[in-house]
């Protein structure tokens, strides 16, 4: 082969690859033009006509055409001009003018206006340390830790959730809270975060940290069978009216997990209904009270309810809502005084309501016009043998909040965590004053509110605190 022919088939090879490389160079350049709306003759996809219009409306205040003439005069080079037109949008607070101006404290206001690209771009300077100087304070790491956590958990965004772990872990907020921060890595794991399972996978095998808890799937199991105790659980999260009771299906599936492993209780003794109608309800009311008076009163029973709870403010009654229930029809609705009707001849009756009566859903969201009333009712209107675990202070006005890292209610988060640290080997009076110790602390540490669970009954105390889970 001679160097001609050599020089030939090079020139050729080279063509080969280069001309499709043009091809898709057009295409992007095509796509560019489209995207930035570039028509020959404009600037910024403006002609000098519509740049008059917008001059003038940005001469007049107007935020959204000063933030456009920014753009215009950027992109003809006038960085002066540029920079003015932007600090007049700045200054009406107009998000997109925040947004790209690049300065942290900026973006903190857009974001707090509730724009959500700007909370991914501080996300991404303060958490990934892309960060203009002076570094972030302290103070503003607390100010943005709520949004961070709201947004992860609405979009379940692993990648925020991963983020929020470092900053509690290296106390960037004032203080080290590595157990938060071990939580909030583990959720990110959840989420599908490859590089959290391998965090957590390294220092699990280094023995740096232990693997976190999980009462979901680490549930004891006994040999005891507590065959002569019956369970009805109503799990209503998703109402028809739109209001959500956040992870109250879970709490009653986890419930029956551990009613069934950790008591004891036979699985065929367990009615559970999520998202129960008012026709669940008064079925398996029904069946409360059939099972008891097949058994010659000599069961056991135990009623849970996680979902949300009305008072009648005329009488004071108190009211379990169906999902197909509404505040406004109380003919829908499901006394709790039907419960105790249903319970009354058993032989010892437990109530557990995840619930607050005060108009408000797990976050604290108002869920009426109505306000929420103080419950003056004790509960202690119970008939027979019956105790009541309440997850808060209804008197006080208290809402029974949710534990949305381990995805329950507050309080059945911890009654499970007892029964699970205990392997329901407790009485009844043991588990109420731990269960009221420990989510005072949870609420305070987790939601910055006050949550009080409280027990009502009739009966002596001698006698009901020494009654056996484990019967």
């Amino acid at each position: 082969m001679d160097v001609m022919e050599i020089k030939i088939k090079t020139i050729v090879l080279t063509l080969a690859l280069i001309l499709p490389m043009v091809g898709y160079a057009q295409e992007w350049l095509e796509k560019a033009r489209k995207d930035a709306k570039y028509v020959p003759g404009t600037i910024n996809g403006r002609t000098e006509e519509e740049i008059k219009t917008i001059l003038l409306k940005a001469d007049q205040g107007d935020a959204a055409a000063q933030f456009e003439m920014y753009q215009i005069t950027k992109a003809k080079g006038e960085k002066s001009m540029a920079n003015k037109y932007l600090q007049k949008a700045i200054a009406q607070n107009y998000i997109p003018a925040l947004r790209a101006s690049g300065n942290r404290k900026d973006i903190y206001k857009a974001m707090t206006m509730g724009d959500k690209d700007s909370y991914r771009e501080l996300r991404n300077r303060l958490l990934f340390a892309l960060l203009p100087k002076p570094k972030p304070t302290e103070e503003e790491y607390r100010n943005a830790a709520p949004y961070f956590e709201r947004y992860a958990k609405e979009g379940k965004e692993n990648r925020t959730a991963m983020c929020i772990a470092f900053m509690y872990m290296r106390g960037k907020t004032g203080s080290v809270d590595s157990i938060k921060g071990l939580e909030w890595m583990n959720l990110a794991a959840s989420w599908g975060s490859e590089n959290a399972k391998q965090w957590l996978f390294e220092r699990q095998k280094d023995r740096q940290i232990t693997s976190i808890e999980n009462v979901d799937t680490d549930i004891p199991k006994t040999d005891v069978i507590n065959k002569n105790t019956f369970v009805v659980i109503f799990a209503n999260e998703s109402y028809d009216n739109k209001s959500i009771a956040l992870h109250a299906v879970n709490d009653g599936r986890v419930m029956r997990m551990y009613f069934c492993n950790t008591l004891g209780i036979p699985a065929k003794n367990i009615q559970l209904v999520e998202n129960a109608t008012y026709n669940d309800m008064k079925q398996k009311l029904a069946w409360m009270s059939n099972i008891i008076e097949v058994f010659d009163n000599n069961v056991n029973f135990i009623f849970y309810f996680a979902g949300l709870g009305h008072v009648i403010k005329e009488d004071q009654s108190l009211q379990l809502l169906p999902i197909d229930g509404t505040f406004s029809n109380t003919e829908a609705i499901i006394p709790l005084n039907d419960v105790y009707n249903n319970m009354r001849n058993c032989r010892k009756g437990i109530v557990i309501l995840d619930a607050c009566f005060n108009h408000k859903d797990r976050s604290g969201k108002q869920l009426s016009n109505t306000r929420g009333v103080a419950v003056k009712q004790n509960l202690n209107a119970s008939k027979g043998n019956i105790v009541t675990i309440a997850a808060s202070n209804n008197a006080e006005g208290e809402t029974a909040f949710s534990y949305d890292i381990k995805q329950h209610g507050m309080m059945t988060y911890h009654l499970l965590k007892l029964l699970q640290q205990t392997r329901g080997n407790i009485t009844l009076g043991e588990l109420s004053d731990k269960l009221i110790q420990e989510v005072k602390r949870g609420s305070l540490r987790i939601n910055n509110y006050s949550q009080t669970p409280r027990v009502y009954t009739v009966i002596p105390q001698n006698i009901w605190r020494s009654w056996k889970l484990q019967n």
